[in-house]
């Protein structure tokens, strides 16, 4: 963080900044991408608040409850069950970490009708562009914001390399009023281009602005050595797949295993102990273990930052869909950490290669430079 601070001399007026991202998520990486941004604007002066928007819950998760309960018998579904436990723990970390905003809202409509005021408005990180093959959810492209207010994204992500055609009236509309337009993908770059006729830019996930977490943790106690496993839901045969890398390398290096998913319902069975952890356990979790194995983008960030030995594992069959952590192992040429199913019988740890500490240093320096100048950028910006 030291790094961005140095190379950029010019000093913003501060400003009340409100976010506006998938926080409210029990996910380790939602809530964690929106600690780093918020931390990361704090740094420099600013008041941040995330604007407490919770879209109402998925209509399908009855049907999918009860797919799971012939598929999994009463027994495991309970045993499933066991994971609320999480939501307490996402709560207190949002309440202690991410200063929310005094009002919540559930719907476009009540964000129009009290709009919340800050001085500029962000969307981003995370998936809050992906329309998940339906539609865009609108509120993601701030279209509450009053106009002539000072609005921008950073990082944010559709979650795939490719639309519709049926988007691109909408995705025109909704970024009408843009000061500017930040990706965390290279393929959000093209979509924005193909589809909005706009110019955007790369930039790094939030996560990506800061080295160390440990001021989260620093207190916490881990077990001496173990391969941590952290992976989120995937079609039966990837799942099937990765749990066979997990007992390959556990058994190579004779370390026990423990498993963390933030998945309320999970068709598979875990692979060594489950735990449970908080966000800011979560981070000490992957610092200290002597190796991780996930198919989560997040997973594979951590595990960069905190220089473990670690794989990645393809969270879904279509080769589009993994881009993010793809793209992520080659920008610090980590490309061997990525397995795929078919090389698990063939892998050896002792194939890995090293960390290139100042190619790693020097990149990250450079993307974090250009991530804190398009962001200095955005906030002295005249708005028109």
């Amino acid at each position: 963080m030291e790094d961005c601070r140095q190379n950029l001399e010019k000093e913003v007026s501060l400003m009340k900044i409100g976010i506006m991202t998938y926080h409210f998520c029990s996910n380790y990486g939602a809530v964690l991408q929106a600690y780093a941004l918020k931390r990361f604007l704090e740094a420099r002066g600013h008041h941040v608040e995330m604007v407490d928007y919770r879209p109402p819950n998925d209509s399908g998760a009855l049907g999918h409850n009860l797919r799971l309960l012939l598929q999994e018998g009463y027994i495991r579904l309970m045993n499933r069950y066991s994971s609320f436990r999480l939501n307490g723990k996402f709560a207190d970390f949002r309440r202690t970490n991410l200063s929310l905003s005094s009002m919540h809202y559930n719907s476009l409509e009540e964000l129009k009708r009290a709009c919340p005021e800050y001085d500029a408005y962000i969307c981003g990180s995370d998936q809050i562009w992906n329309p998940h093959g339906q539609q865009f959810h609108e509120p993601y492209f701030l279209t509450f914001v009053p106009e002539g207010r000072r609005k921008f994204s950073y990082a944010a992500s559709f979650g795939t390399p490719v639309l519709e055609e049926r988007f691109r009236a909408p995705l025109q509309k909704y970024l009408q009023g843009f000061s500017g337009i930040s990706v965390r993908e290279n393929s959000g770059v093209d979509l924005i281009r193909d589809f909005a006729g706009k110019h955007s830019i790369q930039v790094i996930d939030p996560t990506l602005l800061h080295d160390d977490y440990s001021e989260l943790y620093k207190n916490k106690h881990y077990p001496a050595n173990y391969l941590l496993v952290y992976r989120l839901q995937q079609s039966a045969p990837l799942t099937r797949n990765l749990t066979r890398l997990i007992r390959h390398v556990a058994l190579e290096l004779n370390l026990p295993v423990y498993s963390i998913s933030p998945q309320r319902f999970r068709f598979f069975l875990e692979t060594g102990k489950t735990v449970y952890p908080t966000p800011a356990e979560w981070c000490g979790w992957i610092a200290n273990a002597s190796f991780v194995i996930t198919n989560s983008f997040h997973g594979s960030v951590f595990s960069i930052l905190n220089r473990r030995p670690f794989l990645s594992f393809p969270r879904v069959a279509r080769d589009g869909q993994n881009d993010r952590i793809t793209d992520l192992l080659h920008d610090f040429s980590l490309d061997d950490r990525y397995i795929l199913p078919e090389e698990i019988d063939s892998f050896r740890i002792d194939t890995l290669a090293a960390y290139q500490e100042n190619l790693i240093r020097e990149r990250l320096s450079a993307q974090r430079h250009k991530a804190a100048e398009y962001l200095q950028n955005q906030l002295e910006m005249d708005v028109k």
